[in-house]
């Protein structure tokens, strides 16, 4: 976002444009699941079964508990089989299906 502000003078006009940067993205952890430790980092994004989260994800849970992938390879796809997901806390948010 940007604000505007004009000074006048009698020969002068001035212009200031100031940027706000973009809020930084909320950090996401780990309770707990697939067998990271506890408030690992979640990593977004995440493919998964051909779909792309950008968030946690209930998909595929049975329990239908938020999750997210705490490492992906270098085509961003979840690391499947080798425990590197978690159940999400509280502070993240949920992707809808």
């Amino acid at each position: 976002m940007f604000s505007w502000t004009l000074l006048l003078r009698p020969t002068v006009l001035l212009v200031f444009v100031i940027f706000s940067p973009p809020a930084s993205p909320q950090r996401c952890a780990v309770t707990g699941g697939g067998g990271p430790r506890v408030g690992a980092p979640c990593v977004f994004p995440f493919r998964f079964r051909g779909l792309v989260f950008e968030e946690c994800t209930s998909r595929a849970d049975e329990g239908g508990r938020p999750w997210c992938s705490t490492r992906v390879d270098a085509d961003g796809r979840h690391v499947s089989g080798d425990g590197q997901w978690g159940y999400c806390d509280a502070t993240c948010r949920l992707q809808e299906r």
